[in-house]
């Protein structure tokens, strides 16, 4: 989980972004609740169905109000006042679940600024249209001020405990990344597959957790993956496993690709090697100031070398953290600059006909004088390489 200490300095830099007329910002993003206030709400129980919660913030004091059917979620989370409140008692027919939080809302925020003319930072894809309606019903006069784009250039950058959670997830990631690889054989399916990752991953973290990403074999992986199907996996087939461990909203992102049950010909070998030299490239570029486009292009120069830069069609690689991709990009027409604080990924990949596609991608934490991998798992076309 996020630290006391993590969450009041976000909190403390977002003020700094702000425009000084702001009488109080209103944060209801899931993943900013998380960010601002350690609330996470897993999707693993009933309590997180149609879930409302709001975040109250002033300069000098931060709110939290949510139902009481969101315990014990709310007993770790990082605020100077929680307010819960009644909604469903297992006894009466409650209204909708956010209507309770509207009326609990409204009626502390015209205590809390009794004034009739605000000025509040609000988020523009979680705009709370319905508290805002009720009130201005009851007399309030609102100027909206959108705070996106201040919080968004906050996130790219990692604080400590943010990097320790990614760190928690690559590690999962990389356990079930590394049993995979001789855990799957002909005959098996591509959700077996996914089945095992995400005992090996939820076992590793000790509690259930998502998992998402590509499961993909044989000419699926010419597309560059997709989730997992039924698809039985036949012998000499590639295999694309790249997927993320989703834990307190955070997320790594790995991938490796292999042969199952049969050994790589030269050329397919050849391309294996050109992807891990890529990656290496890319990691000698890894460090503040460097502009992203250059590490983009430095992955894509191995591959024009060879003739193969057709083959690589994506992205060299993007940064993680409460979302997957978010800022910054390394694409050909980045305009963004590596900076302290960056976690990024780098994932060189080729998807050639007839022999198969490929993707490998690492985790790295941008710092002050260069990089550090979060994701040292096992990079290797068979499993008895």
């Amino acid at each position: 989980m996020l630290s006391p200490h993590g969450c009041a300095e976000r909190r403390k830099r977002l003020w700094q972004h702000l425009p000084p007329q702001l009488d109080l910002v209103l944060i209801q993003d899931a993943k900013h609740l998380t960010y601002f206030a350690n609330l996470y709400i897993s999707p693993f129980t009933f309590r997180a169905n149609d879930a409302q919660a709001l975040l109250v913030m002033t300069p000098d004091q931060c709110v939290l109000m949510a139902d009481h059917l969101l315990d014990p979620h709310l007993d770790i989370t990082h605020v100077d006042q929680l307010i819960r409140y009644a909604w469903y008692d297992g006894l009466t027919s409650p209204g909708p679940r956010h209507q309770a939080l509207i009326r609990e809302a409204v009626a502390f925020l015209r205590e809390l600024r009794p004034q009739q003319r605000l000025n509040v930072g609000l988020e523009g894809f979680a705009h709370p249209a319905a508290l805002l309606h009720e009130w201005q019903r009851q007399g309030a006069t609102i100027t909206p001020h959108f705070i996106d784009k201040a919080v968004r250039s906050l996130r790219r950058t990692k604080d400590a405990d943010e990097v320790a959670i990614l760190q928690k997830s690559a590690d999962a990631a990389a356990h079930a990344m590394d049993s995979a690889l001789s855990f799957l054989q002909p005959g098996m399916s591509e959700m077996q597959l996914f089945q095992h990752v995400t005992s090996l991953a939820q076992n590793a973290v000790g509690e259930p957790v998502l998992i998402y990403g590509d499961f993909a074999s044989g000419e699926r992986t010419l597309q560059g993956g997709g989730p997992p199907t039924h698809r039985i996996v036949q012998t000499g087939d590639w295999v694309i496993l790249d997927f993320s461990v989703v834990l307190w909203n955070y997320r790594a992102d790995l991938a490796n690709s292999w042969l199952v049950g049969a050994s790589p010909s030269p050329e397919q070998k050849r391309l294996y090697n050109l992807c891990l030299a890529a990656l290496a490239e890319g990691e000698k570029r890894l460090k503040p100031g460097t502009p992203c486009r250059d590490v983009d292009q430095t992955v894509r120069d191995v591959f024009r070398h060879h003739g193969l830069e057709t083959f690589f069609p994506h992205h060299a690689g993007h940064g993680i953290g409460l979302s997957h991709p978010e800022p910054p990009f390394l694409v050909p027409q980045s305009s963004e600059v590596l900076m302290p604080g960056d976690v990024v990924t780098l994932e060189p990949g080729l998807y050639v006909p007839n022999m198969g596609g490929m993707r490998i991608e690492r985790n790295y934490f941008i710092s002050p004088h260069g990089s550090t991998c979060l994701s040292p798992h096992r990079l290797t076309l068979s499993p008895d390489e």
